[in-house]
């Protein structure tokens, strides 16, 4: 398709169009685009906004909103929603198991499907701790296999029960891996924190949305010929809930097409020194990227093998990296040292003791029943794949993809601001808004949680005055729908390729 700019940028998103899309390549791609090195672009020019902030006015419709809801928060009981919420989300993860076992124990499919659902608001639940410092709830998410990364099981760390050895630690301890530079457990951030809370919270509706671009092929919502065809528009009202029934396996599988060859090279760092001696490759642990990749092969054997092993990095546009064998003992030391994981790190995920949380149901299952493993697996399978359609059921129709709303290419307001760009990217539902569990198990109140996402969402419900207040003030129309309506047109957007060239304006008066 035509590489133009988006609704919100001016330059098509790199890497969008590559055939596995996954959170690492949208960090990468944005690092191509942005090349700010820590400071922000504004018209085309590079600024260093810290003394600019303070000096703004308060103005806009987002910031008067804001500065009440600033003023409000004083006043109301933020605590109560707050643990009514965790309680809810505490209640949903023990259900989780219990009916898990039940459905194992009663071979029932109602069952099944209740443990599901239970599985899948559990899922939806840990949303709600996302945007906020590491806790334990937001975990939760795990369970539905979407942050899962197997690849990484095998860990690279070799011949420490030889550390006694001061020679060969010396040697072992510094023969490619830990170097301060390279990949460590804990390196990369979580895979649905870059999808959901940059990409997703940043550029609501654009290609550069990581949730809009992640259901392509099969679910394309953003109106243009050029990405969907005639098949993809219509037929997708029919094979949509098969892929419904395929999200938590398609995210699991999709995490695990990471390279081995590119992990190995990112988990070492080879010593040219070393490699350029038969003796001292073999006795010093030489050509150590080459013999993770090739490790049945003779270490004299390896050398040869460089011109492809370049050529290949080459051709995908990868870097190779060497040091001294003097400058990787420094830096082991380093490493030593060293606490904070890097957070932006262009590879791979990598396995956390939070990634087995996925097995711990049917480590349940088993453990309470003694039921066999393959009942075990069959039953667990039936509640993986009925809680992802239920998962996508529920998230594809949080009210993003409306067809009134605002997606790529549709024209946005001239006096656009954070605010009423998130307002213009959304259709609240109004019966999910009435209840506080349905905001928390169906993504409720969605405008003002893309307003302030670090709030739980127990309290949202309590800045609708002052939203419908501003609102007013600037003239702004607010709008919702029903849930059921909701889903009817999220399919019309499926069909839809024509991008609005006029912003109509809003299908509701405000309350």
């Amino acid at each position: 398709m035509q590489k133009k700019g988006t609704s919100i940028s001016r330059k098509y998103p790199s890497l969008r169009d590559i055939p596995t899309r996954t959170q690492y390549s949208w960090l990468e791609g944005r690092r191509l685009d942005d090349g700010a090195e820590g400071l922000w672009r504004v018209h085309d020019g590079i600024y260093d906004l810290t003394d600019f902030v303070e000096k703004h006015p308060e103005d806009g419709f987002f910031r008067t909103f804001k500065r009440r809801v600033r003023e409000k928060l004083k006043t109301i009981d933020t605590v109560t929603p707050a643990r009514l919420s965790n309680l809810y989300t505490d209640v949903l993860f023990i259900m989780t198991y219990v009916m898990a076992v039940a459905a194992l124990v009663t071979k029932n499919y109602i069952v099944g499907f209740l443990a599901a659902l239970t599985l899948t608001w559990c899922v939806i639940c840990a949303h709600n701790y996302f945007h906020r410092r590491n806790n334990w709830r937001m975990y939760i998410f795990n369970l539905s296999f979407m942050s899962f990364n197997i690849t990484s099981v095998i860990n690279t760390w070799l011949y420490i029960v030889f550390a006694g050895s001061f020679i060969f630690s010396l040697i072992g301890f510094n023969a490619s891996h830990h170097h301060s530079g390279v990949v460590h457990e804990g390196d990369a951030i979580r895979e649905w924190r870059i999808s959901h809370a940059l990409s997703h919270h940043l550029y609501t509706n654009s290609l550069h949305d990581l949730e809009i671009s992640l259901g392509e092929p099969f679910l394309c919502w953003i109106p243009d010929p050029k990405i969907k065809n005639w098949f993809q528009r219509y037929a997708s009202w029919i094979y949509g809930p098969f892929i419904y029934c395929l999200i938590y396996i398609s995210e699991f599988i999709k995490k695990q097409n990471s390279d081995w060859a590119i992990y190995q090279m990112d988990t070492a760092m080879d010593r040219e020194d070393i490699n350029r001696s038969h003796f001292f490759t073999l006795t010093f642990f030489g050509q150590h990227i080459l013999h993770h990749i090739f490790p049945t092969l003779d270490h004299g054997v390896l050398a040869q093998l460089q011109p492809e092993f370049v050529q290949t990095l080459k051709e995908f546009e990868y870097d190779f990296r060497e040091c001294s064998w003097f400058e990787h003992i420094i830096e082991q030391h380093k490493q030593l040292a060293r606490i904070e994981p890097r957070t932006a790190y262009k590879g791979q995920s990598h396995l956390g003791l939070d990634d087995l949380i996925p097995f711990s149901v049917p480590l349940v299952m088993y453990l309470a029943t003694g039921e066999s493993i393959t009942s075990v697996i069959n039953t667990w399978l039936y509640i993986v794949f009925a809680g992802s359609f239920i998962f996508s059921l529920i998230g594809f129709n949080a009210s993003h993809h409306h067809s009134g709303v605002v997606h790529e290419g549709d024209a946005i307001r001239q006096n656009s601001d954070w605010a009423i760009y998130q307002m213009d990217t959304a259709m609240d539902r109004e019966d999910i808004n009435r209840s506080h569990f349905f905001t928390l198990t169906f993504f409720g109140q969605h405008i003002l949680h893309h307003i302030f996402p670090t709030l739980d969402h127990g309290v949202l419900a309590q800045l609708q005055p002052e939203f419908v207040q501003t609102l007013k003030e600037f003239e702004y129309d607010f709008r919702e729908c029903s849930w059921f309506e909701h889903i009817i047109e999220q399919h019309k957007q499926l069909a839809r390729i024509e991008p609005r060239t006029a912003y109509k304006g809003q299908v509701k008066k405000t309350k």
